[in-house]
């Protein structure tokens, strides 16, 4: 285009055609009846209201949150975090969970929350404003007896948040482990039955093979590839299809998560002599990774 634009054939290694892309428009999607039957029915502000619901003012609103700490859940999906609000007019969400799914407006709260990031935030007009991405959100909390509830400007009417007392899993990383892949993987009540008492009896053994310290890197990767295998067996028979592809995802991203940390140490404990640690510690990380794949194959 510039070629032409300047009166000169265009350079021999350029193609003549080119294909531009194009942004679709949106695809709706239409759950089935049985999904939607499935599916949390959902808080509206209208609903709030008819039940007597008052919305909080600006007053109010300060009194609630300026300086505190509190915990809220998502009703819909049930993921819960801490929120802290400032008397700077900062605030910063913790304990999100590392899987969670969020929409890319947001950043990543994940991340945000571990390197304790703020955002800015004001309270006025009755609702908590907080610029992501430089879109204002706006939170309007409801109170309906002794329960706080918050509708958000950007989720069509609804109030799908809720504030909470503090949960166990701010105590029980395991309960925060167990609710997280239930939600990931959509257990039944059944399969949560089945499922969670063998996710409990193996978090002693992941736990007490990550504090062995007499073994050596590659004898971690044969004990973990054996309490794998034994969840797996176990697990299988009780998930579907599209449960099973949700569960191989997940477990593969931890099973990296933790071989790659067993291959960062490794290569910190390596030798003594500076000339060789380096040559070393390679090779032994090299090792460890090589074993892993070979063996989760």
């Amino acid at each position: 285009m510039q070629a032409v634009k300047a009166g000169i054939p265009p350079p021999d290694v350029v193609p003549l055609t080119g294909q531009e892309r194009a942004w679709s428009s949106p695809i709706w999607y239409a759950p089935s009846a049985e999904a939607r039957k499935s599916a949390p029915a959902g808080m509206t502000v209208a609903d709030l209201k008819k039940k007597g619901a008052t919305q909080l003012g600006d007053a109010q609103l300060k009194s609630l949150i300026v300086s505190k700490a509190f915990w809220v859940r998502n009703n819909v999906t049930g993921e819960e975090f801490s929120v802290h609000h400032t008397a700077e007019g900062y605030s910063t969400v913790f304990h999100v969970g590392t899987s969670a799914i969020t929409p890319s407006s947001v950043g990543n709260p994940v991340l945000a929350g571990y390197l304790g990031t703020t955002t800015p935030y004001k309270i006025e007009g009755g609702k908590v404003v907080t610029p992501i991405s430089q879109d204002p959100f706006s939170v309007t909390m409801y109170k309906l007896g002794d329960t706080y509830y918050g509708a958000r400007s950007n989720e069509f009417g609804y109030a799908n948040y809720e504030i909470i007392p503090t949960p166990q899993i701010a105590s029980n990383p395991l309960t925060a482990m167990i609710n997280q892949f239930s939600i990931e993987l959509g257990l039944t009540q059944q399969q949560k039955q089945q499922i969670v008492p063998i996710l409990k009896q193996t978090a002693p053994q992941l736990e007490a093979l990550k504090k062995n310290t007499s073994l050596k890197p590659l004898q971690k990767i044969e004990q973990l590839k054996q309490i794998a295998d034994s969840v797996d067996s176990k697990l299988t028979p009780l998930l579907n299809p599209e449960q099973q592809q949700k569960f191989d995802a997940i477990r593969d991203e931890h099973r990296r998560q933790l071989i790659e940390k067993m291959a960062s140490q490794a290569v910190q404990k390596v030798g003594t002599d500076l000339k060789n640690v380096e040559t070393d510690a390679e090779k032994t990380a090299a090792d460890i990774m090589q074993k892993a794949q070979a063996d989760f194959r």
